[in-house]
């Protein structure tokens, strides 16, 4: 039931779009939708409305691969620069691969501003 009168939202949604705008509906993922739908969000009239950054999708895997390689050498330069250790704890392992993920974000993050 929930389920039914989410799609009809969407439809309605769909359909509002192309009659504000003139234009047919194609995808959800169309970056003159995004815009339209940042612009006429209904929810957030009264309050401090949320920044969407649109980026092609070539961008965003290329700034997402780049922060992982970033990230990655620099957990191995660190891994590098203790050497003389045999061996890891579990706790040691888990902070190294948590270091990683959020340097690899922080990265990504910074990237993905930059492209506006």
């Amino acid at each position: 039931m929930k389920d039914t009168c989410t799609q009809k939202q969407i439809k309605k949604l769909c359909q509002t779009y192309s009659k504000e705008t003139g234009t047919d509906f194609t995808c959800y993922y169309d970056k003159n939708f995004l815009e339209w739908l940042e612009n006429s969000n209904p929810t957030e009239d009264n309050k401090k409305q949320k920044i969407y950054t649109l980026i092609e999708t070539s961008q965003f895997v290329k700034a997402i691969m780049e922060a992982y390689m970033t990230s990655m050498n620099e957990v191995s330069q660190k891994l590098d620069n203790n050497m003389s250790k045999d061996s890891y704890t579990k706790q040691e392992v888990v902070d190294i691969v948590f270091e990683a993920f959020n340097l690899a974000k922080t990265i990504g993050e910074g990237q993905i501003k930059n492209l506006k």
